[in-house]
């Protein structure tokens, strides 16, 4: 750790840990070299031990401390809540739920395919987003409702999450706001057509 190479300090405290599982002085050392290189699934895992090592110990305030530190790791660092947001609107916005862009697009699809008498397509569509409905619910109660069963993330570099907020905001604001590009549509079309 002196000697900069907090990752050789790492897997050194590590091979420690291998020989003595139970010192508590080498668990707090990885706790701080993970904590201090910012290696959060590692960091998750140091907790998780000094957690088992707190109870098998009866230390009821080093338990608590430990416990409340892995809830805000996992809070902050081991979770995606924006990106699981983004999803959960893209996902909805497939299905054709209001008050997103993709409600809009169906709503113009099934007026053209009942406006044009074919019936079954209609039904079959309609079916179609019920059970894709239930699927992409599935996934969203996955994203924020159960624990996860491993701390493993992946990181999101900035220019990815700013993109995330770059699609998802036209895909609510085209849900509510879609006058204007409809009538360009329409304008670009009745300028190809005649």
């Amino acid at each position: 750790e002196r000697l900069g190479d907090p990752q050789g300090a790492i897997l050194t405290s590590k091979r420690l840990l291998e020989l003595a599982p139970k010192d508590r002085e080498a668990l707090a050392r990885l706790d701080r070299l993970c904590a201090k290189s910012e290696r959060w699934v590692d960091l998750g895992e140091v907790l998780a031990r000094e957690i088992a090592l707190a109870e098998e110990g009866g230390d009821a305030a080093a338990l608590v401390g430990f416990r409340q530190r892995l809830a805000e790791l996992k809070e902050t660092r081991l979770l995606d809540r924006e990106g699981a947001l983004a999803l959960s609107i893209f996902l909805f916005s497939l299905t054709g739920i209001p008050p997103f862009s993709g409600f809009i697009g169906k709503v113009y699809l099934f007026a053209e395919v009942i406006h044009r008498g074919v019936y079954w397509l209609a039904i079959v569509a309609a079916l179609n987003s019920v059970v894709s409905l239930y699927y992409y619910a599935r996934i969203v109660r996955a994203m924020f409702l159960q624990e996860p069963k491993d701390a493993a993330v992946i990181p999101v570099p900035a220019f990815s999450g700013a993109m995330l907020v770059l699609l998802a905001a036209p895909t609510l604001i085209l849900g509510v706001y879609w006058e204007p590009v409809a009538r360009f549509a329409h304008t670009s079309v009745r300028m190809l057509v005649f």
